[in-house]
């Protein structure tokens, strides 16, 4: 008999789980849980798909991808009772579950990225890679394409996405995720005090410019 699987989920993971546009962009501040909810979801799909997929799961280099998404995946999947030692390649950074083949990898690996086709595509932080990276990308990705960014600043989602008719925007900020403690909290509003750019970027979620950016007055002689 199947066992009943039971997701601790946030609005988001829901919201992204309905999304059925070929582009679904996740934009949100900090600890929105826009990345743990499209890991959750993939699992989920690769657990209810009946016929093989492919799904790639992308960051610009793989020891952020490491410490960040390669992470989250394999906790959530140990907290659901799902991993499987055996069907997870540590050399080539793959997981089998299910029908289902997960590859991990980063742009830094151009043979991946320009490599075979898949049927899903999820890039983490996609603000980091250039348009180049992510059309080779996109461009073998069969049906939908995930992504995730804080909007530091535009870049060319902007321009060549996000006015596209195939298009679902998910917004998100702290306050869609319920499981926050309180010191995690308070240090995400602290920052209206201490840094407005980096409050409407990681407390709202918002666009802000260019972060890095500082002016400085040089008097010109007459």
């Amino acid at each position: 008999m199947p066992r009943e699987l039971q997701i601790q989920a946030t609005t988001v993971f829901q919201k992204n789980w309905e999304a059925k546009t070929r582009f679904v962009v996740n934009i949100g501040g900090s600890r929105s849980t826009k990345t743990y909810s499209i890991l959750q979801l993939l699992i989920v799909k690769a657990l209810e798909s009946t016929e093989p997929l492919v799904i790639s799961i992308v960051r610009k280099s793989l020891p952020s991808l490491r410490i960040s998404v390669m992470r989250d995946f394999f906790d959530i999947l140990k907290s659901l009772d799902l991993y499987n030692v055996e069907a997870h390649n540590k050399t080539e950074n793959t997981y089998r579950l299910n029908n289902t083949l997960i590859e991990f990898f980063s742009i830094d690996d151009a043979q991946k990225r320009r490599g075979t086709k898949r049927d899903i595509l999820f890039v983490n932080e996609v603000n980091e890679l250039t348009w180049e990276d992510f059309f080779q990308l996109n461009i073998r990705t069969t049906q939908q394409v995930f992504m995730d960014f804080n909007p530091s600043e535009t870049f060319w989602y902007n321009d060549q996405i996000q006015n596209r008719d195939d298009v679902t925007i998910i917004h998100s900020t702290y306050k869609d995720n319920p499981y926050l403690n309180e010191e995690q909290i308070n240090e995400i509003e602290r920052l209206q005090f201490t840094d407005k750019q980096y409050y409407q970027i990681y407390r709202l979620g918002e666009f802000a410019g260019h972060v890095d950016l500082i002016y400085t007055y040089i008097p010109v002689d007459e």
